[in-house]
């Protein structure tokens, strides 16, 4: 075996420039597998991360009947005695907030620009028990300073606030106010409808009158998460109970529990409560988990991981025309030689295993150079990341990435890639080194 394995080392320093041709091309298309699978495994995880930190907590409460009716924004399904259904969560250790939604329009008259957005009304200070909004109006703010920098028009930046309760201001997401042309201190005309009344047939007995207000823009939110910052706008739940008329009830209680086992433990005993709060036999489409609630985005999420799998594919169809064209070549060249090795009694079965090995090593060599340089690339990937917030504004690509797409170690997929990139190389020796072992001694030392 030693004999052998020297053999091998030895024919592949005989042709150095195939080898390292050979070698060049596997280890590209395997630091390009792991670049692209640790950017999207950090692309899920990011987006996970902003999709329960800033838009769906990790699961929500609704009315019966409001989850099955949820893209219309109805408010006709609404949590009636909300604060007892908290004060009941809190009990239980969980994090709750309430929510008030509707469908809006907003309307910046002077600038002749309209756009439709969702009007949240919250609690401030339950709101933050939930979600992490308070601490991006800062970063709103570096946005609005580092703009106005730009453009040395002389004057003061604008500068935002969060709500507070009992404001009669309005929060708007940052790619939303963009869109509206407004900053902190400049007035917007929102557009909606009061709730309407149903009889007790269920029936429609009137319908929410059109209404029209004027807000004061009093902060912006700049989040990782798109969705956020291109339709969200926040105002105090108690004014827009009071202009819609929602009589003390919210769309949603939503709730935050850490994304571990005893975070499951929590929402157990939440569906226990909220079973008890409605009155019904379980909590299906009362509670929703926050996977439930993007089940759509997360399909297609899933479906494009599958692109990581089609990049190992594309290696091992390198390793393959790679490998056989080398060892095709090499047998072609080394049939005397190969006739000669059998007429010493070396077997064909250690003749394959020479050929096995040499194109083992050519694809362990591939291997070291895509991990020499996959893995500098990776932790670059991993540290800095890639800026892509020039493009986020305008295009919805579908992740809740907002600008920096960052990426995340993933060890055993690069154990697996570097593994599987050796033995495919290995093994796509055996058809050339079967079809020169099929001839016989004589017909092989016959070669010009």
């Amino acid at each position: 075996m030693i004999y052998l394995i020297s053999l091998a080392l030895k024919n592949l320093t005989r042709y150095k420039r195939r080898t390292l041709i050979t070698a060049g091309s596997i280890a590209f298309g395997l630091a390009t597998f792991i670049f692209m699978d640790s950017m999207m495994l950090g692309i899920m995880d990011d987006s996970e991360t902003n999709i329960f930190r800033y838009e769906t907590g990790s699961a929500q409460i609704y009315a019966p009947g409001y989850y099955e009716e949820r893209d219309q924004l109805s408010i006709k399904y609404l949590i009636d005695d909300y604060k007892g259904l908290i004060d009941s969560l809190e009990r239980e250790g969980l994090a709750a907030a309430p929510r008030l939604t509707v469908s809006a329009e907003f309307i910046n008259e002077q600038e002749g620009v309209s756009q439709a957005a969702l009007l949240t009304g919250i609690d401030p200070e339950q709101d933050e028990k939930v979600f992490s909004l308070r601490s991006t109006v800062k970063e709103a703010n570096e946005v609005l300073r580092e703009k106005a920098e730009l453009e040395k028009d002389g004057g003061s930046p604008p500068v935002g606030r969060y709500l507070e309760p009992g404001d009669g201001g309005i929060v708007l997401g940052g790619w939303l106010a963009e869109a509206l042309r407004v900053v902190p201190g400049d007035l917007i005309e929102v557009r909606f409808n009061a709730r309407p009344y149903y009889n007790e047939e269920n029936e429609l007995w009137e319908s929410g009158y059109f209404i029209t207000e004027t807000f004061e823009v009093v902060g912006l939110v700049k989040t990782g998460n798109p969705v956020v910052n291109r339709s969200l706008a926040l105002m105090d739940l108690e004014y827009l109970d009071y202009l819609v008329e929602a009589e003390g009830g919210v769309s949603s209680v939503v709730l935050r529990v850490p994304e571990n086992r005893r975070g499951e433990e929590l929402l157990g005993k939440a569906e226990a409560v909220v079973q008890e709060h409605f009155a019904v036999a379980e909590s299906e489409n009362l509670l929703v988990r926050w996977r439930e609630l993007v089940a759509a985005y997360l399909a297609v999420a899933a479906a494009d991981q599958s692109s990581t799998v089609m990049i190992l594919f594309l290696i091992a169809v390198i390793a393959a025309v790679g490998v056989s064209n080398t060892m095709m070549m090499s047998v072609m060249e080394r049939r005397r030689e190969i006739g000669m090795l059998r007429a010493l009694g070396l077997s064909r079965g250690k003749l394959l295993g020479l050929f096995v090995l040499e194109a083992g090593g050519i694809g362990l060599v591939g291997t070291l150079g895509g991990l020499v340089f996959g893995l500098p690339a990776t932790a670059w990937l991993v540290h800095y990341g890639i800026d892509f917030g020039w493009m986020m504004k305008d295009f919805d690509v579908g992740y809740r990435i907002a600008d920096i797409m960052r990426g995340a170690w993933h060890p055993s997929m690069i154990a697996v890639g570097s593994v599987f990139t050796v033995l495919v190389t290995a093994l796509f020796a055996v058809i050339p080194a079967m079809r020169a072992l099929r001839q016989t001694i004589p017909e092989t030392l016959r070669v010009e």
